[in-house]
């Protein structure tokens, strides 16, 4: 009895003396464990020929949770989540031209809502598989501003389009171009209501001035007290057209017609007399033709399509 007590105190006490001999035993921190990939945890990950690091955390030796990824070939930088390698979630992004995208992402692309931001223009707003859309507030270069939606990056549905020098667009947008009718009101109170096919204005409907919509409202078809003063059909766009009794005639819209310039002035005389000059000096019409002079005929008869001189 007393020599089994004696072996299993005597067992006890070396087992003892292991355990604190363990635990006081100075233990060597292996720097390469943090480094590289990892199964679990936080990890500094070099890419080959120093074009880069990662600096976060892993799961299954894959980027996931928050970290910072940096590129020196690109000089980009995202400090965020990620997902299995990708980014994922909120994130910010910044680019070696000093453009930056702070907002969600999902599997690498911007997706969900954000703001992309260069040195020149912005936009805020809704994402989707990287590009624009829904509804956003994109700034361009020259400070006009654009709010509304956007379809796969591009202007599209209703929106409202701010000019720089004060007048405003509130109409339907399709792939880039305004498409389907709207409201033009001028910095100087000028009021059109406006019609275009796929980006070319086919018909406007000048409107006695008044004021336009507070910022933040739109405003697409005229109100039932808008008085119609004067109209204009597409082939009238083309030819000279004289208006009367028009307020502020000298600020009709001249911006968004592709066709003509209706501020330019009239050429029709300036040709005709170039063309009664070369009439006169026998020049044209040419020979052969129905108005062609003939030796001894008397004066050159005018072309049938110049009645003005």
């Amino acid at each position: 009895m007393d020599a089994t007590k004696t072996m299993l105190v005597g067992h006890a006490f070396t087992a003892a003396q292991a355990f604190v001999a363990g635990v006081s035993r100075p233990k060597t921190r292996e720097l390469s464990s943090d480094l590289g990939r990892k199964d679990f945890g936080f990890s500094h990950e070099e890419f080959a020929e120093e074009s880069g690091f990662y600096e976060g955390t892993f799961k299954v030796k894959h980027r996931n949770g928050f970290g910072v990824l940096y590129e020196s070939n690109s000089g980009t930088k995202y400090r965020g989540q990620f997902m299995h390698d990708k980014r994922h979630n909120h994130g910010l992004q910044t680019w070696a031209d000093s453009s930056s995208y702070d907002g969600e992402w999902v599997h690498g692309a911007k997706h969900g809502t954000g703001s992309y931001k260069t040195v020149s223009d912005s936009y805020a707003g809704k994402w989707e598989e990287g590009f624009k859309h829904g509804h956003g507030h994109q700034v361009f270069e020259n400070k006009d501003e654009y709010v509304g939606s956007f379809w796969k990056g591009q202007c599209s549905g209703p929106g409202v389009y701010y000019h720089a020098d004060g007048s405003e667009y509130h109409g339907a947008y399709a792939n880039g171009k305004r498409n389907g009718v709207g409201m033009y009101f001028g910095p100087k109170q000028q009021k059109e209501h406006h019609t275009y096919k796929q980006g070319i204005l086919v018909q406007r409907d000048i409107l006695w001035p008044g004021s336009k919509p507070p910022r933040g409202q739109r405003a697409i078809q005229p109100m039932h007290s808008d008085q119609l003063v004067a109209e204009q059909k597409q082939l009238d766009m083309i030819k000279d057209t004289v208006f009367d009794n028009i307020p502020y005639m000298g600020h009709l819209c001249v911006k968004d017609s592709s066709i003509m310039d209706l501020s330019a002035p009239s050429i029709r005389k300036s040709l005709a007399a170039v063309n009664m000059a070369e009439m006169k000096a026998g020049l044209y019409p040419f020979e052969g033709s129905e108005c062609s002079p003939v030796s001894g005929s008397g004066p050159v008869p005018l072309h049938p399509f110049q009645v003005d001189a």
